[in-house]
C-alpha cells in the first residue's frame, strides 16, 4: 500500500458521518506508531491527514479530498434513496423594465364597469407596457364554500364574461404582456374539484385556466409565486396562512407578514405603509382598491372601508420601482 493509502485505510476506521472522530494530531501520532519505519516523523503523517480532509494549502490536497471515503455520502445517499421533495419549486415571476396597470378583484359578475373602464382608459393613457391582473377577475360564486342562491349567475355565465373581457383586453391592448395571477377565488375550482371530483381533476380542459382559454388570448398564468417588479413583490394577499388585515389597514399588515416592499389586492382598499430597517432600506407596502360592487349581498354597507382603485407600476432597468396607487371615485381615476 501507498502511503496515502494508507492514511486513507485508518482514517476510515476513526470516521463517523464523514467526520473525523480524533484530532488531526492524535490520529498521525496513531499512524506513525502503527506504521514504524513508513514515515520520518507524525508530522508527515499529518500533513498527509490534512490533504485528504481538504485543510492543507498544497496542490494535490483537493484531489485526495475528493477520493476520500464518506465525502458527501449525505447528498449521495439523498439521490440514491429517491430522497428529494415532490413538491412544486415555485419559481418567481420577474417582470423586465416597463410600466404595468396593475388591475385586481373585478369578481366576475359582481364587477363595477365604471370602474374598469376608468383604470383601462387610465392605463392607455399612461403607455402601460404590460398588465397584470392581480386575482380575484372572477367570482366563482357557485363553487364556493358558502351557500349558493340558485338565481345568480352559473358558471358557464361567468366563465362566458370572464373570456368576454380577455377578448376586450386583446382588441385594446393587442400586443401587450398580460400576466393573469389567481387568487383566493380562481382557486374555488381546483377546492372544489379536489373536494368533490377528484377521480376527473386531472382531466383535460377541466381547469379553470382551461376553460378561460388562457392560451388563445395569450395569458400567462401565475398561481402562487410572487410577481418580481423590480425590488417589489406582487401579490393577490391571500397566500399568507393567515389574514394579514392589521387596525391600521392592509398595507400595515401587508408589511407585518412580508417585511419587504409588497402590493396587495385582495382587501379591496387603498393604502400604503412606509418603514425603513437598521441598514437604511426604505420598504413600502401598498394594497390596492377594486373593480367590483361595493355593496355585494355579503357586505352591504363595503363601501366604509372599500374603494375602487388599481395601480401603476413602473420597473426601472435597475430594479428600482415607482407605484402610483390610484384611486377611482365615480370613474374618474384620482
Amino acid at each position: 500500500m501507498t502511503k496515502i493509502e494508507i492514511v486513507k485505510s485508518i482514517m476510515q476506521q476513526h470516521m463517523f458521518e464523514g467526520q473525523l472522530m480524533l484530532p488531526k494530531q492524535t490520529l498521525a501520532k496513531l499512524i506513525y506508531e502503527q506504521n514504524p519505519g513508513v514515515w520520518n516523523s507524525p508530522d508527515a503523517v499529518r500533513t498527509l491527514i490534512r490533504a485528504c480532509t481538504g485543510s492543507a494549502t498544497t496542490g494535490h490536497s483537493k484531489k485526495h479530498s475528493e477520493n476520500m471515503p464518506g465525502k458527501s455520502t449525505i447528498e449521495e445517499g439523498l439521490k440514491k434513496f429517491g430522497l428529494y421533495t415532490k413538491l412544486p419549486i415555485r419559481k418567481d415571476v420577474v417582470l423586465p423594465a416597463g410600466k404595468y396597470l396593475v388591475m385586481s378583484d373585478i369578481h366576475f359578475p359582481e364587477h363595477d364597469p365604471l370602474a374598469i373602464q376608468a383604470s383601462l382608459e387610465y392605463g392607455k393613457e399612461k403607455g402601460i407596457t404590460g398588465i397584470v391582473l392581480n386575482g380575484d377577475i372572477i367570482d366563482m360564486y357557485m363553487v364556493s364554500r358558502f351557500l349558493q342562491d340558485t338565481k345568480r349567475p352559473s358558471i358557464r355565465e361567468e366563465l362566458i364574461m370572464t373570456r368576454n373581457f380577455f377578448q376586450l383586453l386583446r382588441e385594446q391592448f393587442a400586443d401587450l404582456p398580460i400576466w393573469y395571477k389567481f387568487g383566493n377565488h380562481e382557486e374555488r375550482m381546483r377546492h372544489y374539484l379536489l373536494s368533490n371530483a377528484r377521480a376527473i381533476e386531472d382531466l383535460d380542459g377541466i381547469t379553470l385556466e382551461e376553460q378561460l382559454h388562457l392560451k388563445k388570448y395569450d395569458i400567462k398564468v401565475v398561481f402562487r409565486e410572487r410577481i418580481k417588479a423590480g425590488k417589489l413583490d406582487i401579490l393577490h394577499g391571500h397566500e399568507f396562512q393567515k389574514s394579514i388585515m392589521a387596525p391600521v389597514n392592509p398595507a400595515r399588515g401587508a408589511f407585518m407578514r412580508a417585511k419587504s416592499s409588497l402590493l396587495i389586492g385582495h382587501h379591496h382598499q387603498t393604502s400604503s405603509h412606509h418603514e425603513n430597517n437598521l441598514k437604511g432600506d426604505e420598504i413600502v407596502c401598498y394594497s390596492t382598491g377594486c373593480h367590483c360592487t361595493l355593496t355585494p349581498e355579503y357586505n352591504p354597507y363595503g363601501y366604509i372601508k372599500q374603494n375602487h382603485g388599481g395601480a401603476i407600476v413602473t420597473v426601472l432597468p435597475n430594479r428600482n420601482f415607482h407605484v402610483e396607487n390610484y384611486r377611482i371615485i365615480e370613474g374618474r381615476v384620482y
